[in-house]
């Protein structure tokens, strides 16, 4: 049964919990049965809580788990694996329009990823020429 009043059915004393007058001595004895009984399912309550709480840490630790699978399975299949590195170093050679500086390509290209960096440093052209700017 699901109780959602702070009046509980079969509570022995409904009329005692809208006022401030005290229990009768004849009614001290059923409410305090009454408390101990709703005691002892409220701490069962809290254990099945409890339970429930660490079942959700161990699914939503489980379904992290699958998700970085899950990505790091989708970047295996991704596109950027599938170009060619000579296409790829072509687009590294044209990232030097414009000149380049200490902290423009090649540099950075070496930093996107390790196959990146493999293709940026066999690229002789990349290396062919670097200027150095000396600031004032």
């Amino acid at each position: 049964m699901t109780q959602t009043s702070s009046s509980s059915p079969g509570s022995p004393c409904t009329h005692l919990l809208k006022s401030n007058n005290a229990p009768t001595e004849t009614e001290i004895p059923p409410i305090q049965l009454f408390i101990s009984e709703n005691q002892s399912r409220l701490d069962a309550l809290d254990v099945q809580i409890d339970d429930l709480r660490a079942q959700m840490q161990r699914l939503q630790s489980q379904r992290d788990a699958v998700a970085d699978c899950v990505r790091r399975h989708i970047a295996v299949v991704s596109v950027l694996r599938r170009v060619p590195p000579e296409l790829i170093s072509e687009i590294f050679v044209w990232t030097l329009a414009g000149g380049q500086t200490w902290d423009a390509p090649p540099w950075y290209l070496g930093l996107i990823c390790r196959s990146w960096r493999g293709i940026a440093l066999s690229t002789p052209f990349l290396w062919s020429c670097i200027v150095v700017e000396s600031r004032p």
